[in-house]
């Protein structure tokens, strides 16, 4: 089996590794730090091995079992699964041979920007059948992992378990007084799942799409809503919540995309932050394209809900929008990417939420309910006249940014949010549709980040330049283009391409880049279900 990486996660514990058990050199947030075993802020575990003698054994097939996963190396079955809910993490093994022995590798490292004063303190009680090993933390936390009938050695940092019994039960806990089984917790677990998924088979993305939000959905002490992804972005961040948020509005995980929207907005005052991690701490405050888009996500909660007092998000939101206006009705500020040369500018993805948020407002008669909707309407009036000559740039397509009378073409993805919001008349947008077709902007993967007017480099992304690399949520904003413009060819690509990705790496994972990069699992994808 090709060595690939794999995650497994409730609200307050994810595990992220290597189907090898090597989990360092994961990530670059905290150096090489990102994989192992994490409850709340805290890396309990980095590496996670099964000997046999001396040989670190390599699964020959991986399982993702929905409520569990499992490891195969021949007859011998590791499985894993983290509590829905509370701190608990077990380990299951199956068919041992005499002589192999689980390894956990220890470490104490915090999440990103966070200081763990722990004790190196380790103890080891035995109370058989059972074997405890504690380790304190601050804040009066404690961790404890227990084993069952185990022999175990501790020997600088790692302990070591070996059974004769052909089986193997190693339950990690924080804080917990209760007991559990690998059993409770799976049906625990399934009771969970029922809660917050609809029924779907393993060939549909909707399915899919719901059930990675849900393993990214974290709850800490600081507050509780979707993290962007694993293993890199395991904290909550603006833009990722909208489009998370947006595809759940339907379905049964709205009473968590509520709690979302509330988390950011308590921890902005209102104005959604670009980053906040879940320890609390706020990295980068919104971008314009965030607090546009924040305050849509408030206005399509409200359609869905009737909760009128979200009202109250896009009034902040328009406090800091108005001020920003440029002289066409436009706010200036960043968008969704970085274009070099562009501060100070209109932004066109920032200007399409912009238009969208104002024109729903408008349709669904709640512009005159906001505390400037009489000066929102005259703008509303104002774009809705000029968004074609402002903004086409004569060849099917529109200018990326504008700063006063420059206007500038970079041809980056955001070419696609006229189409993928429905502001462009039908035969006009099967004609810019078939432009973007025509220069480039689609692969057999999906939508390229832009074309190559301009070289980007792809940072942390692997040697590759940044332009030719397929986010997936381009391809999902190029999906709902196609859908709304009946390009069914286009559609047909970039489904199939998004349903392979499903069956590499991680099954069931859909991943930030395409076909299988970035991170393993990353929320935003639950957008496909405002799509369908």
């Amino acid at each position: 089996m090709e060595d690939l990486y794999l995650y497994e996660s409730g609200r307050r514990v994810y595990y992220f590794g290597r189907s090898n058990g090597d989990n360092e050199g994961v990530g670059w947030h905290v150096k090489g730090k990102m994989g192992g075993l994490w409850f709340e802020d805290v890396r309990i575990l980095s590496s996670v091995k099964l000997l046999r003698g001396e040989k670190n054994l390599i699964p020959d097939k991986f399982i993702n079992n929905l409520y569990y996963k499992t490891l195969n190396y021949g007859k011998t079955k590791l499985n894993f699964v983290a509590h829905p809910t509370d701190y608990f993490f077990a380990i299951y093994l199956e068919n041992l041979e005499p002589e192999d022995e689980l390894v956990l590798y220890l470490d104490q490292t915090p999440l990103w920007l966070e200081n763990e004063i722990y004790s190196k303190e380790l103890k080891v009680y035995k109370k058989p059948p059972k074997t405890i090993i504690f380790r304190p933390l601050k804040h009066n936390r404690n961790i404890s992992i227990t084993v069952d009938n185990a022999f175990v050695h501790v020997d600088n940092g790692k302990v070591f378990f070996r059974s004769k019994m052909g089986s193997l039960l190693c339950l990690i806990s924080m804080n917990s007084r209760n007991e559990m089984d690998f059993t409770s917790i799976v049906e625990t677990k399934q009771d969970y799942y029922s809660k917050y998924l609809s029924e779907g088979d393993n060939d549909d993305l909707k399915f899919w799409a719901q059930l990675n939000a849900l393993e990214l959905y974290f709850e800490r002490e600081s507050g509780k809503g979707y993290v962007a992804g694993l293993p890199e972005f395991p904290w909550w961040f603006g833009i990722d919540t909208v489009y998370t948020a947006l595809g759940l509005l339907k379905t049964p995980q709205l009473p968590l995309v509520k709690s979302s929207i509330n988390n950011l907005a308590y921890y902005g005052n209102g104005i959604v932050p670009h980053e906040v991690t879940t320890a609390g701490r706020i990295y980068a405050k919104g971008r314009m394209n965030e607090v546009v888009s924040f305050a849509y996500l408030a206005l399509r909660y409200v359609l869905e809900t009737g909760e009128m007092d979200f009202l109250e998000l896009i009034d902040k939101a328009v406090e800091i929008l108005i001020p920003a206006l440029d002289r066409n009705g436009y706010p200036i500020g960043e968008g969704i990417i970085e274009i070099p040369g562009t501060e100070k500018s209109a932004l066109l993805d920032v200007a399409c939420w912009f238009y969208k948020l104002l024109d729903e407002l408008k349709r669904e008669s709640l512009i005159n309910s906001l505390k400037q909707g009489k000066e929102l309407t005259a703008i509303f009036e104002k774009i809705e006249r000029n968004f074609f000559g402002v903004w086409r740039n004569g060849k099917n397509l529109f200018y990326d940014a504008i700063k006063g009378a420059k206007k500038h073409f970079a041809g980056h993805f955001i070419q696609i949010y006229p189409l993928a919001m429905g502001l462009v008349p039908y035969q006009e947008g099967k004609k810019v549709l078939e432009m973007m077709k025509k220069v480039g902007f689609f692969n057999e993967i999906g939508m390229i980040h832009s074309l190559p007017l301009e070289k980007y480099d792809a940072g942390n992304y692997g040697g590759q330049d940044k332009n030719s690399i397929v986010w997936s949520l381009p391809t999902l904003l190029a999906l709902k283009a196609a859908k709304k413009y009946a390009d069914m060819e286009l559609m047909d690509i970039l489904i199939k391409s998004i349903k392979k990705s499903l069956h590499l790496g991680t099954r069931g994972a859909l991943p930030e880049i395409l076909p299988n990069g970035g991170c393993t699992v990353q929320a935003w994808n639950a957008y496909l279900l405002d799509i369908f």
